[in-house]
């Protein structure tokens, strides 16, 4: 196969063939890469810029066969980016995101944790990771606790985004929105997964906090001794009952982190909240 260099391809970067009549002649396969740098959407300015100055690819961009070594920047959002590409050598650095999270979504990848802020502590901090010589994978940790996801129904679309985050990092959740059949005995389903799971994480929302089945599911929570942790949307103010946890405020994720958008910002949360 050859490397597309006209952009028409169908199977870009490589080239289809099929557009040769038209006058372009693309040239050899590009060489396989000697660093790829692979990231989600809000890392992907960085891995820009990681790869120029350390003569790599960024992954998202396309690559012309598989790369020697790969890093990959994993942020709660997405814990495993690109995570079908494959290399010989590996390596994870896990931003704004804890070490154990990017390691249940990577098995056998070795991963290093790294502060998301301020940008110039990530940037050297992520040089100097890349540069070292890697570490060896951790041993395979145990898996992680279920959660029991509760929210608001007008929440859902909010919530798309973390629901995926959180099951690429290894996490059986609960979300009514998903988990239940249909035909099932909904309160049964409720009750099972509510004594199932250890972890009972509320998403605090305007709705949420009118809904009569979230204040049940906290009750309930409340009552079995489940670990409780709080993802604030925003808008909202955390009830009486919740005034004692500290909670992962939305907003003020959004106003640290401006590029993210509110789903981006809320998948962060609810993986934070969870880990």
């Amino acid at each position: 196969m050859r490397r597309c260099v006209c952009g028409r391809s169908a199977t870009f970067p490589r080239c289809d063939g099929a557009h040769a009549d038209a006058g372009w002649a693309c040239g050899p396969e590009a060489p396989a890469p000697g660093l790829a740098i692979a990231a989600g959407p809000a890392l992907q300015s960085l891995a820009d810029g990681l790869a120029a100055r350390l003569s790599a690819q960024p992954a998202h961009r396309g690559l012309p066969a598989r790369p020697a070594a790969l890093v990959r920047l994993c942020d709660p959002a997405d814990p495993a980016p690109l995570a079908g590409l494959r290399a010989d050598r590996e390596l994870a650095l896990a931003i704004g995101l804890p070490a154990h999270l990017a390691a249940a979504a990577l098995p056998g990848v070795p991963v290093l944790e790294l502060p998301d802020e301020p940008l110039d502590a990530l940037w050297a901090a992520a040089v100097a990771a890349i540069s070292a010589p890697w570490p060896p994978a951790a041993a395979a940790a145990g898996p992680l606790p279920a959660v029991f996801l509760s929210h608001a129904v007008a929440d859902e679309p909010l919530l798309e985004l973390a629901l995926l985050a959180l099951r690429a990092g290894g996490r059986a959740v609960f979300s009514c929105a998903d988990s239940i059949p249909p035909g099932s005995d909904w309160a049964a389903a409720l009750r099972a997964r509510l004594a199932d799971a250890p972890l009972f994480v509320q998403v605090v929302s305007d709705a949420s906090l009118r809904s009569t089945f979230c204040a049940w599911e906290a009750g309930a929570a409340a009552a079995l001794g489940k670990q409780i942790r709080a993802v604030l949307l925003p808008g909202a103010a955390l009830p009486a009952w919740l005034q004692g946890v500290q909670a992962e405020d939305v907003a003020r994720r959004q106003a640290r982190r401006p590029w993210l958008g509110l789903r981006e910002a809320v998948a962060e949360a609810l993986v934070l909240a969870a880990g």
